[in-house]
């Protein structure tokens, strides 16, 4: 007769050690998933549009909605950058022919000289750069006879470009974890996804704990 549920009764240490053991791989495996999608300075997306930096009266005539619309308000200016099909018709100033690109994923904050090798790069080019920085990342932007040559020199100094990338203005996606244990333990037939609930810190209480085994 097959057997569905059982009893076992386990050492608390044992069940300690093994559930400390399994968060451990899982928070390892989370922090390399969240690097490999945030942290890529070598990497370059270039942007398929023309930009415009501008100088507005006020932004009643942009939708701050659009993608990669940046905008700048000071006590002296009120200042755009958006791509020229945007340009507003209250703008007072405007410089037009710019190309963008910029670094791909999340940088953290903690990063640093990533932009200024950069920046080091196109100087001794003789390329000129206008940088925008958001929470995510750098954008760069270069005059536009000026594009492909900026893109030569970042690839010949081991960046990986990515052409005229799909514009994506969605939230990024994260990587996250379940509770399952499956991808470590294929086939443990231990719980832990109800523990991690239970018991976040790891501190079981005294004494036996109750496991049930699954129907093979």
């Amino acid at each position: 007769e097959q057997i569905e549920q059982a009893e076992i009764w386990i050492p608390y240490r044992e069940v300690r050690k093994h559930f400390q053991g399994c968060m451990t791989r899982l928070r390892n495996r989370l922090k390399r998933e969240r690097l490999g999608k945030q942290e890529n300075p070598n990497r370059i997306e270039a942007l398929g549009m023309n930009f415009s930096v501008c100088k507005v009266e006020d932004y009643s005539g942009i939708d701050i909605d659009q993608p990669f619309v940046f905008t700048g308000r000071t006590d002296e200016e009120k200042s755009l950058v958006c791509p020229t099909t945007l340009v507003p018709g209250n703008t007072t100033e405007r410089e037009d022919h710019w190309r963008a690109f910029r670094i791909q994923g999340q940088m953290d904050f903690s990063l640093i000289g990533i932009l200024a090798r950069i920046s080091k790069l196109l100087a001794s080019s003789g390329i000129g750069i206008f940088v925008i920085s958001t929470y995510n990342t750098d954008y760069v932007l270069v005059k536009r006879k000026d594009f492909q040559r900026t893109l030569k020199v970042l690839a010949g100094s081991n960046y990986q470009i990515i052409p005229d990338s799909v514009i994506d203005d969605g939230p990024q996606e994260e990587a996250s974890f379940d509770g399952s244990t499956s991808d470590y333990e294929p086939n443990c037939w231990m719980r832990i996804e109800h523990l991690c609930e239970q018991y976040p810190d790891g501190c079981f209480p005294s004494g036996r704990t109750r496991w049930d085994i699954p129907s093979p």
